[in-house]
């Protein structure tokens, strides 16, 4: 079975010490997989997990103009360092009531805003550069979010990780990966290697 290792490097920061801020680093440059945490004292817990096919910097910067719009919700952040991520400042443009945006997010821009640079202050990035085929990486990020949520593919409003995960159900037979995960400080529910379907089955005339 072929192996590929998810090197994390991190954490980094949305803004603060130039040194520390994600945008600034060379290896924003490049693509993979991506963690956002909250540092707890048994270790960094995990509140989301991405990928992509363009650099960090350019889907970092996309997932920063979805916040400024409203489109992303905003959780308190006194709850949020204590593991709770459901009780929001700000929900986000697709939870009901629908009809709340924009008008309800531009007349609480100003107690809105200062909110989300304090959630992005405490938000921690971890990087993983990855250089593989576009349905691979998609697929070790949809596994490793699904690990991470309970190995279930239904969402429990009350766990700490986003409810946007990406939820696909392996195929029987399909051709299989071992991933070798690493990570410079303890992240918790990351399992050092995570087993992934990479292919889905032809289907054969008969």
């Amino acid at each position: 079975m072929e192996k590929i290792v998810l090197d994390f490097k991190g954490p980094f920061r949305w803004h603060g010490s130039p040194e520390k801020v994600l945008f600034t680093q060379e290896i924003a440059k490049l693509s993979g997989i991506y963690l956002w945490t909250v540092e707890q004292p048994q270790g960094h817990l995990v509140y989301y997990v991405g990928e992509t096919g363009t650099s960090f910097k350019n889907r970092f910067e996309n997932h920063l103009k979805s916040y400024l719009s409203g489109e992303y919700g905003i959780p308190n952040v006194e709850d949020f360092l204590k593991g709770n991520s459901r009780n929001w400042v700000w929900p986000a443009r697709w939870r009901p009531p629908k009809n709340r945006w924009p008008a309800e997010f531009i007349r609480r821009i100003s107690e809105i805003m200062p909110k989300l640079v304090e959630f992005l202050a405490v938000l921690k990035i971890f990087v993983a550069p990855l250089q593989v085929e576009t349905y691979t990486r998609q697929r070790i990020e949809s596994r490793l979010a699904w690990y991470l949520n309970g190995k279930s593919g239904d969402h429990d409003e009350n766990s700490f990780i986003d409810a946007d995960l990406r939820n696909w159900k392996d195929i029987p037979g399909g051709e299989k990966i071992l991933v070798e995960i690493n990570t410079p400080y303890p992240i918790q529910g990351i399992p050092r290697v995570l087993e992934v379907q990479i292919k889905k089955i032809e289907q054969v005339a008969s």
